[in-house]
């Protein structure tokens, strides 16, 4: 599952299409503590400076959530 996981939050393309069920995704991998996501969770968080699409500073912040803990 977190090969999958880690394959899809890669995708830009996936996470600008969908960028709420990426969040969700995210949300989801830190409440069932999987490993491994470290650098692609550290590569979304560049989103945060995609101020004119909240919904992609979404994904930073909650990218930057999952990571700290």
């Amino acid at each position: 599952m977190a090969t999958q996981l880690r394959e899809l939050l890669r995708s830009r393309e996936f996470v600008f299409k969908h960028p709420q069920l990426a969040a969700r995704l995210i949300e989801r991998a830190g409440q069932a503590n999987i490993q491994g996501l470290a650098d692609v969770l550290k590569s979304l968080e560049s989103l945060r400076f995609r101020f004119w699409k909240p919904s992609l500073v979404q994904v930073a912040r909650k990218a930057r959530e999952v990571r700290a803990k």
